[in-house]
C-alpha cells in the first residue's frame, strides 16, 4: 500500500493512498506515472511496499521504501543520459548483460541508464532508489559509470541516508539537500573508481575519433558523414575539433597513418599497394609523403626495420 508524494508545479503537496493488490498492478502504476518495470515476487509470497516518491525538476526521481522480498527488472532505454542508484540496508542481489553479484550486508548499487537490470531484495528491509540526471552528479560535466558497479561501506552511508530520508520533509532545504547527497554520491563514486568524468566535448571527441578508425576504409570520409552519424551540423563537428586543439583533416591523416603503421606489421602476407587502399589511401604515393612526415621513413624502410627489431628482440 504506498503512499505517494508528488510535488506539484504550484508547489503544494500532492498525497495518494494506493492500495496495490498484485505486481502488476504496481507495475503499471510504475510505469505510468514514474519509469517502466517488471516487479515479481519468488514462490506465491505477497508483495508489500510502503513507499514514499518524489519528482524533482529534470527528471530526478527518489524513492523511500519498506519492502518484502521482490525482484524488480528496469530498462530505462529513454533515459540513456541518467544514473540509477539503489541503497538497501540488507542483502541485494543484481544481474544484467555484463554481470552479477550480491551485496551480503546491503549496500549502494549504480548503475548506467543503457541496458536493462535486475535485481532483488531477499527479506524485509529499507531501501532507497534514485534516478538522477548525469549533470546532477557534476555540474557541467557529462559523468559516465560503469555498467555496473556496487560501493560497499562508503564513510559516507550514514550521512547519505540521514539526507536521504530528510527530504521527504518537505521543508525549504529540500534543493541544498538534494545537493548535499549528489555531492557525497559523486565523491563516494570517484573514490571507489566508478565513474569516468570528461566534458561534453571530450566525449563527442572520442566518439569521432571511433568512427573515424572505424571507417578508415573509406577514401572519400568525410566531415559530413561524421557529423551525420553523430546527429550534429557540420559546423558544430568543426567546432568540437577545435575545441580540442585539432581539426577532422588533421585527425584523419594521423588515423591513416596510424592504421598503415599497424597493418605494415600485422598484415605482412599483403602488398603494401594493397594496406595502402585498405587503409583510405587513394594513391601510394600520397601514402608514402604522409607516411614519411610522422615516422621520417618510406613503408618500406618501415616494414624493413620493424621486421628486423622484432627478429633481433
Amino acid at each position: 500500500m504506498p503512499i505517494i508524494s508528488l510535488p506539484i508545479p504550484n508547489k503544494e503537496k500532492l498525497s495518494l493512498r494506493l492500495n496495490i493488490l498484485s505486481c502488476t498492478d504496481l507495475s503499471d502504476f510504475m510505469e505510468k506515472f514514474f519509469f517502466p518495470c517488471f516487479i515479481s515476487t519468488s514462490k506465491s509470497s505477497e508483495i508489500n511496499i510502503l513507499s514514499h516518491i518524489i519528482e524533482y525538476e529534470d527528471g530526478c526521481y527518489i524513492v523511500s521504501s519498506r519492502v518484502t522480498p521482490h525482484i524488480i527488472q528496469c530498462d530505462f532505454s529513454n533515459k540513456k543520459d541518467f544514473v540509477y542508484f539503489v541503497y538497501s540496508r540488507n542483502k541485494i542481489t543484481w544481474c544484467n548483460d555484463r554481470g552479477k553479484g550480491v551485496l551480503q550486508n546491503g549496500g549502494f548499487i549504480i548503475f548506467d541508464c543503457n541496458k536493462p537490470f535486475k535485481y532483488e531484495f531477499h527479506i524485509e528491509t529499507d531501501v532507497v532508489y534514485f534516478l538522477l540526471p548525469k549533470s546532477f552528479l557534476c555540474v557541467g560535466k557529462n559523468v559516465f559509470v560503469n555498467n555496473i558497479c556496487s560501493i560497499k561501506n562508503t564513510r559516507y552511508d550514514d550521512v547519505l541516508i540521514e539526507l536521504i530520508l530528510g527530504l521527504f520533509n518537505y521543508d525549504n532545504q529540500v534543493k541544498v539537500k538534494l545537493a548535499a547527497i549528489t555531492s557525497l554520491l559523486a565523491i563516494a563514486l570517484y573514490e571507489n573508481d566508478v565513474v569516468n568524468l570528461v566534458t561534453k566535448s571530450e566525449s563527442e571527441f572520442k566518439k569521432m575519433i571511433s568512427l573515424i578508425r572505424m571507417n578508415i576504409g573509406n577514401s572519400e570520409l568525410c566531415l559530413n558523414f561524421i557529423a551525420s552519424e553523430l546527429h550534429m551540423s557540420k559546423s558544430k563537428a568543426q567546432k568540437v575539433f577545435y575545441k580540442n586543439g585539432t581539426s577532422f583533416r588533421v585527425v584523419l591523416k594521423q588515423s591513416r597513418v596510424d592504421a598503415l603503421a599497424i597493418k605494415l606489421l600485422s598484415e605482412g602476407n599483403k602488398t603494401i599497394n594493397k594496406i595502402c587502399f585498405d587503409c583510405g589511401f587513394k594513391t601510394v604515393a600520397n601514402a608514402n609523403i604522409q607516411f614519411k612526415k610522422i615516422h621520417h621513413m618510406s613503408l618500406s624502410e618501415y616494414r624493413r626495420v620493424q621486421r628486423i627489431k622484432k627478429i633481433t628482440s
